[in-house]
């Protein structure tokens, strides 16, 4: 059977679409099976204890997402109608068509009410009732009001407070406006209040903290045994302080410029310490969206938008690849983007952003859209969202290329790193591994030839395989070793921040550990299936 060479890797069909028929598939089967209780111990129940309301935690085991009716927790009850009155005060519509709710394993998402058909609109929400990144509150501008003027009449050198990079610090401004400052105290009753009530709802912030890698110790950074994910994290630590750096000091001059202006201070606002400029950002990072702007000669930069009721929609699967038409667990059945309403009878149009159907959706559907690639893999997930997505090697996409950016896994062999997924294995590690056998073996030069030729299909022989599969075997089962972490009370231990990193950290090592033993296991039965002359 001759494999697909896609994208520079090795794509072998069979590993996905042969049924097991052989002893080394059911080693494999039998090695996932058996290593499932070592890891549920790993992924303990102290993930129960939390939930978030736009992350998903979701354990090895998986359980229904379905809303039911029949329970009765008070906080779900409270969250009925929470939805509905925040879209009257903010202007959304409709009112009546979604709801927020529980599923059976404690995830907050929201629900629709009755049944819809496919492109209806599900949420509209104008977008003078949210955030905006092009919009930040004059104490951050400061002196670059006067070179954001210059810049809108044609001068090539942007100011610092509008670079498209910092749209992360002014939204961030903005939310800090909104609950310590003048956004605060807008004239329109009903647009502040219904802010309020959104605020109200927002996660935790220490657990929302202990969610986001960009805070953990390194230790618990470590325990993940991820490469890309360490990388990720420094990257996001020093880029983090600089938006802190920015927050503070812009915050600071209007403090002390609002004091000069009164008899009394506001210790309120003095009161802002860095972990409530941490926690903005953090609700920034987990709870915005990118919009392209598409009117105008010129577009500019996307807009990032904070979109009150939208940003508890939970995060689905390519809704739009895999089987829109079809209801399907965990796979999103929404997008959204702007649109122009000009369905007021005075004539006036404004801009909302839209949430509509990808499908037919039934009543009682958890609404899901996709985070798109800001969610893939899942080490990235992990890191912008503070979420670690489901693995679904069963339900792998039509899209290969998409399905080879979702399920990731990193293996080291040799002292070189490769990534690898559930049916993909690259060229260069075939091609490092083909080589390393020769020698080991002191092979002909005929062998040495077809080391050296660069043709991967004869490269891929069932040594090659079976040796590449018994690596990832070995890897996939020190992912399940709970690493050793120094501890310096027991009290850290019980820390419901620390067991919700950790709790994290493990779910990322059970992911990859997925991808690895689906791969193994798909290389066993490809080579069970060549001859072994090949």
């Amino acid at each position: 059977m001759a494999p697909f060479i896609l994208a520079g890797k090795l794509l072998v069909a069979s590993f996905v679409v042969q049924s097991p028929t052989n002893t080394n598939d059911s080693k494999s089967r039998s090695f996932l099976q058996d290593n499932k209780a070592i890891m549920g111990k790993i992924c303990s129940s102290h993930s129960s204890q939390y939930s978030k309301s736009r992350s998903r935690v979701l354990l090895s085991s998986s359980k229904s997402k379905t809303f039911s009716g029949s329970e009765t927790d008070s906080s779900m009850n409270s969250d009925q109608g929470t939805l509905a009155q925040m879209c009257s005060l903010l202007g959304a519509s409709p009112t009546d068509l979604l709801r927020l709710a529980h599923s059976s394993d404690g995830v907050r998402g929201v629900y629709i009410n009755r049944a819809v058909k496919k492109n209806d609109m599900l949420l509209q929400m104008p977008l003078s009732s949210c955030l905006r990144d092009d919009m930040p509150p004059q104490w951050l501008r400061g002196d670059d009001i006067a070179e954001q003027e210059e810049y809108q009449e044609g001068n090539d050198i942007q100011p610092h407070s509008y670079l498209a990079s910092r749209w992360a610090t002014r939204l961030a401004a903005n939310l800090m406006d909104l609950k310590y400052g003048d956004l605060s105290s807008t004239s329109d009753a009903n647009l502040s209040a219904g802010r309020n009530l959104w605020m109200s709802c927002l996660p935790d912030a220490k657990k929302l903290r202990a969610s986001l890698p960009v805070h953990w110790p390194e230790h618990i950074v470590s325990s993940a045994k991820c490469t890309a994910l360490e990388l990720a994290v420094d990257s996001a630590y020093f880029a983090r302080a600089d938006a802190v750096a920015d927050l503070l000091s812009g915050w600071k001059d209007h403090i002390e410029k609002k004091n000069s202006e009164i008899d009394e201070k506001d210790t309120t606002r003095e009161d802002v310490t860095q972990e409530h400029y941490q926690h903005v950002l953090d609700v920034v990072q987990t709870r915005s969206c990118r919009v392209e702007l598409g009117y105008g000669p010129e577009w500019g930069p996307p807009l990032r938008l904070l979109v009150p009721v939208f940003d508890f929609i939970n995060h689905g699967i390519n809704g739009n690849l895999a089987a829109i038409d079809m209801a399907r667990d965990g796979y999103a059945n929404a997008f959204f983007g702007l649109e122009v309403d000009d369905s007021k009878s005075s004539g006036a149009t404004e801009d909302v952003l839209v949430v509509r159907a990808w499908r037919d959706i039934d009543a009682d559907e958890e609404i899901l859209i996709d985070y798109g690639d800001s969610a893939r893999p899942a080490w990235q997930c992990l890191v912008n969202y503070g979420f670690v997505p489901p693995y679904r090697g069963e339900e792998a996409s039509e899209d290969e290329e998409d399905n080879e950016n979702v399920n990731i896994a990193e293996v080291y062999y040799h002292g070189l790193r490769y990534e690898v997924g559930p049916s993909v294995v690259p060229i260069d590690m075939v091609e490092a591994t083909a080589a390393a056998l020769v020698v080991d073996s002191g092979g002909n030069e005929d062998d040495k030839t077809l080391a050296n030729s660069g043709d991967s299909t004869s490269l891929l022989s069932p040594q090659v395989a079976l040796t590449i599969a018994d690596r990832l075997s070995e890897v996939a089962f020190e992912l399940l070793q709970e690493p050793t972490v120094d501890k310096e009370s027991d009290d850290v231990a019980q820390d419901t921040e620390f067991l919700i990193a950790s709790d994290l950290a493990a779910l990322l090592r059970w992911f990859q550990h997925q991808v690895l033993v689906a791969c193994a296991g798909g290389l066993r039965r490809y080579a069970a299936k060549l001859p072994e002359s090949e």
